[in-house]
């Protein structure tokens, strides 16, 4: 397969998603859900502002709309976090990945709606593979449990909605702002507000005056730099860059890649085991992957020949 700017960009965002899911699970043995998220966009937002301070990027906001950036940054991340922490608490590991495996599906039938955008036949089919692959680590690697409540379901399917709209409205958006202004929106409004709600929950408990000790620890520090900078900085950057070239359903799927980069990372760094639905599940993703880039490509190269043909028309 011929690797074009997208697909390589939408590999580089799913691994370094990736690894967020050893770091999130190392670095919550220490600390908090709220002060992870806090400490993670706080990090995201001064790389920003430094970026900005000494010219690395161009932010020019004044005369758009950044009302929408503030609706998109209420989806994700902080709809989508919020809501994926009480969900994953309140159900099992089994039901949760199983929800998430349907997110492809879901941005599908949100695109056609509010984007008016249609995927083919071919790219449904491929995209309805790569969740197949996911469903089935999901499934395979899920305890059976009754820990499951209606409220934890109903929060997992509030964040893979969150996570859909984002991505719909974030693409309806890429015309008027570039990825990097829409980044730095999201992650300043992320920061507020993970701040707010994590100051608010340290006052209620009298622990405002160590609000930031935890960073003290220098594996905590690190992974929190990691979190706020690759996974949320550059990797939204990477994401929103893709929402802008390419249909929501298509970027969906590399979320799949994001899963296997996970259990790899757990392969390597923990030494989990490999086993045989892994296999499976990673074949699944990667074909689906392949597919709908393959014929995403198709669909663009069809449109240029249309669009040559009426240049064509309207020249004789």
């Amino acid at each position: 397969m011929k690797l074009d700017r997208v697909t390589i960009i939408g590999f580089i965002k799913a691994t370094i998603f990736g690894f967020t899911y050893l770091a999130v699970s190392d670095v919550l043995e220490k600390i908090s859900v709220f002060d992870l998220l806090a400490y993670r966009f706080t990090a995201a937002a001064l790389t920003f502002l430094l970026f900005q301070l000494f010219g690395v990027i161009k932010i020019r906001l004044k005369g758009k709309n950044v009302g929408n950036l503030i609706v998109i940054a209420l989806f994700q991340p902080i709809g989508y976090y919020i809501f994926e922490a009480i969900g994953i608490s309140k159900t099992s590991s089994l039901l949760s990945g199983i929800i998430v495996s349907f997110s492809p599906i879901i941005v599908i039938v949100l695109e056609s709606i509010i984007l008016k955008e249609k995927s083919s036949i071919k790219q449904k089919l491929f995209v309805l593979l790569s969740a197949a692959g996911v469903l089935l680590i999901a499934a395979m690697t899920g305890k059976q449990d009754t820990s499951s409540s209606f409220i934890g379901v109903l929060f997992i399917f509030l964040a893979v909605l969150s996570e859909g709209f984002f991505m719909t409205f974030t693409r309806k958006n890429t015309e008027e702002f570039t990825s990097i202004e829409i980044t730095y929106v999201l992650m300043m409004v992320s920061a507020i507000a993970f701040n707010g709600i994590n100051l608010v929950i340290h006052i209620s408990q009298g622990t405002a005056a160590q609000y930031f000790v935890p960073l003290l620890d220098g594996t905590v520090l690190l992974e929190v730099l990691y979190l706020g900078v690759l996974a949320s900085s550059v990797a939204y950057v990477l994401y929103a860059f893709m929402l802008s070239k390419i249909q929501a359903s298509s970027t969906a799927i590399y979320a799949g890649v994001c899963t296997v980069v996970s259990i790899l990372a757990g392969i390597i760094f923990r030494n989990e085991s490999f086993l045989w639905y892994h296999a499976v599940g990673t074949i699944m993703i990667l074909a689906g992957v392949w597919g709908v880039s393959a014929f995403q490509q198709e669909k663009i190269s069809e449109g240029h020949k249309q669009q040559k043909g009426v240049l064509i028309e309207k020249t004789k």
